[in-house]
């Protein structure tokens, strides 16, 4: 899925997506709130949760290494 149809998604969509054709490859805390990293075939995304980690408030799409720093 390229990156435009991906974000036309709406959350409870893309996190479907991320759950069936993607790897949960980390996780972290930010500020009280769970984020988890996602593998696709086209690079990585981030699932940005609410305090309570049961609604996702956005996601961030990113193909470089960089964007992996914060989990190492």
């Amino acid at each position: 899925m390229q990156t435009q149809q991906f974000q036309a998604l709406n959350a409870d969509q893309q996190l479907r997506h991320l759950l069936l054709d993607g790897a949960c490859i980390g996780e972290r805390v930010q500020k009280d709130r769970p984020i988890l990293l996602f593998q696709l075939r086209a690079g990585f995304v981030e699932v940005f949760f609410n305090k309570d980690g049961n609604h996702v408030v956005s996601t961030r799409r990113f193909r470089s290494p960089v964007g992996l720093t914060p989990y190492l």
